[in-house]
């Protein structure tokens, strides 16, 4: 232990022997505070203030030592306290001011040492009230303006922490909604497009929060704080993004709910939404198609072929590569394969050439066989629940679930 802090050590303890009993000395008590022993000086301080609230240099040390808690104060997690040492070193600060004179300056110069300077038209080393009081000025103006910032620093985190758990929360309820993105994606109205939008708007306004919170603690320099945002895609739909995030670690980690919720949109504004018009399109033609064989009877495979061409099967895929429309397009095509096999086999079947019946009618068997396969797919299918995902084809094309199962079980 150095001999400074011996002698500090020994005068703690002659004060407080000594204050336990007799009124506190000054002069001693400034030892400490020369010193910057601002927490062992503190309470002596503050009791000598008591009987002696007109000193204008102990009014000063107090005011420095509320400014200096001021600066250990957490800006986020001590806001309050900090803002109150704020307000406390500024009302000391002003009524050192007020009761500051040259003369106090002059009679206790040795407590204002650290005011000295050189008089430039004399030469000589002097403490001027002026000096004082424009420090204790500068000092009041600077504390004002750091707890403005402080105050905006707050809030403006405050409303990146909110507005990103409300954002976690506005996920979780179409993550919660929903067994899988695909059918969130299928099943999705109007009411999830504005929910889509609505966490959109939500992310924006807590990245501008933030954005401003880093501007704001820039201002204000050295916080404790440095968040640098790592942004988490939502890879997973069921798993990802629902898990909220600490906003006081560096390391910053966030899930991207826009990126999701624009991926999203996009892929039902572009390519859910046309789809969903293409498959009742595509039904009717099948149809017609049905029609124009029944009323007809003429060979109908070339215009099967460039129905066929026409299917929306290759776009349904890419988001649902099982899909109930595809199944009962397929369903549909075969049975109309089969009648077209009928059609064109039907002037050959008094036919003498045994082989050529022959291969009209195993040409026959295979349409019905696949035929059945397919039907025998779609009975094990769960129509109603995968119906869920295709509400507008069902109710458009056959009007209700039940006519759909009819249709198959036929």
């Amino acid at each position: 232990m150095g001999l400074k802090n011996i002698f500090l050590s020994l005068l703690l303890m002659f004060i407080s022997v000594w204050a336990a009993g007799q009124k506190i000395k000054y002069k001693d008590l400034f030892l400490l505070l020369n010193a910057k022993q601002y927490t062992e000086a503190e309470p002596f301080l503050k009791k000598y203030l008591k009987d002696n609230s007109d000193n204008p240099n102990a009014l000063l040390f107090m005011g420095i030592i509320y400014h200096e808690k001021s600066n250990k104060g957490d800006v986020i997690t001590q806001t309050e306290a900090l803002k109150s040492n704020i307000d406390s070193a500024v009302i000391f600060y002003d009524k050192a001011y007020k009761v500051m004179t040259e003369k106090e300056v002059k009679k206790n110069d040795e407590y204002y040492e650290s005011y000295k300077r050189r008089d430039l038209r004399t030469g000589d080393f002097a403490i001027k009230l002026s000096d004082v009081q424009f420090d204790l000025e500068q000092r009041m103006k600077g504390l004002k303006e750091r707890k403005k910032r402080v105050t905006t620093l707050r809030d403006y985190y405050g409303s990146a922490e909110a507005l990103y758990g409300k954002s976690v929360e506005q996920f979780k309820i179409i993550q919660n909604n929903y067994p899988g993105e695909k059918e969130m994606m299928l099943r999705s109205d109007e009411s999830r497009i504005k929910s889509l939008e609505s966490l959109i708007g939500t992310f924006d306004s807590c990245m501008t929060a933030f954005k401003n919170y880093k501007s704001t603690s820039q201002l204000l320099g050295k916080t404790g704080y440095n968040q640098t945002l790592i942004m988490q895609e939502i890879q997973d739909f069921k798993r990802d993004g629902s898990n909220p995030s600490d906003f006081t670690q560096d390391d910053l980690k966030i899930w991207d709910y826009k990126l999701w919720a624009q991926h999203a949109q996009e892929v039902i504004e572009k390519e859910i939404n046309p789809l969903r018009e293409s498959l009742i399109d595509y039904d009717m033609e099948i149809n017609k198609l049905r029609e124009k064989l029944k009323k007809d009877s003429i060979d109908i495979k070339s215009d099967l072929v460039l129905l066929l061409k026409k299917s929306p099967n290759s776009n349904l895929k890419k988001i649902d590569p099982d899909a109930l429309p595809a199944s009962v397009f397929g369903m549909k095509i075969a049975e109309l394969e089969y009648a077209a096999e009928l059609v064109a086999n039907r002037p050959f079947r008094d036919s003498v050439n045994v082989n050529l019946r022959l291969n009209h009618l195993g040409s026959e068997l295979d349409r019905i066989a696949k035929l059945d396969s397919i039907s025998g797919v779609m009975l094990i299918k769960n129509i109603e629940k995968e119906g869920e995902n295709y509400k507008h084809f069902v109710v458009g094309a056959y009007g209700t679930i039940e006519v759909l199962k009819s249709l198959v079980k036929a």
